[in-house]
């Protein structure tokens, strides 16, 4: 696989909106539903040219297959996103269909263990400032890394819980906790490679992204600093 992904650039400093070109890496899966419309129930990362990784169980919607992934959209109600400062040209967003789907060979659609899938694209992605591939944690500094105590990102359109849409991207701070310090029902169990991340946030914070979407954190490796996708909603 090609990988390159993204540096970090600026971001909104305060509130939960994000910037057109924030986390350029952030995907919308698209549904054939039964009335042949178009739905969207979940979110994902591209992780290069080609593929795009998600939640196994977003792989179909109450029997909607998936079929597309959109790329580098912000306002989805808007042909052409802009925010406080500039605009971003239509062209600039696009719709890929899936050409294959990969889950996990452990997933378990009860306890949702290992739940996660590749999804393979039919065509090249071709890079730009409002797509861009996020990090995975491959270097050997970051291999079985754990995140207990941490803040991490969050990113979707919509609260995971009630499938309520946003029509901006959004994104929250969750702190990783370990399972024996969850209190109440505020907490997100996030997969992460071979175990799960428990994040935990104020308020709604946790519920703030689409299922399916990255969990990220910023490290710094080989003096280069970049987000690196550690978990998927």
């Amino acid at each position: 696989m090609e990988f390159d992904c993204d540096a970090i650039t600026n971001r909104i400093i305060g509130g939960a909106q994000t910037g057109i070109e924030e986390y350029p890496w952030t995907a919308l899966l698209l549904y054939a539903s039964k009335n042949a419309s178009i739905a969207i129930r979940c979110g994902g990362s591209l992780i290069n040219k080609y593929y795009v990784i998600t939640a196994a169980h977003c792989t179909e919607i109450n029997g909607a297959p998936l079929i597309k992934v959109r790329l580098g959209v912000w306002d989805i109600t808007e042909d052409e996103d802009c925010d406080y400062r500039r605009c971003k040209p239509p062209e600039r967003t696009m719709e890929v269909s899936v050409n294959n789907i990969i889950k996990h060979p452990r997933y378990n659609p009860r306890n949702l263990d290992y739940d996660a899938a590749l999804l393979r694209l039919e065509n090249r992605v071709e890079y730009t400032r409002f797509i861009k591939p996020i990090c995975l944690p491959m270097d050997v500094s970051l291999r079985g890394k754990r995140y207990d105590g941490n803040s991490a990102t969050i990113v979707g359109w919509g609260l995971t819980e009630t499938n309520q849409l946003s029509d901006i991207k959004l994104k929250a701070t969750v702190q990783i906790v370990k399972k024996e310090f969850i209190l109440g029902n505020n907490c997100k169990q996030i997969r992460a490679r071979e175990y799960k991340i428990y994040a935990t946030g104020n308020g709604n914070d946790s519920c703030h992204g689409d299922s399916g979407g990255p969990l990220m954190i910023e490290e710094e490796v080989n003096d280069n600093r970049n987000w690196y996708l550690i978990g998927i909603i």
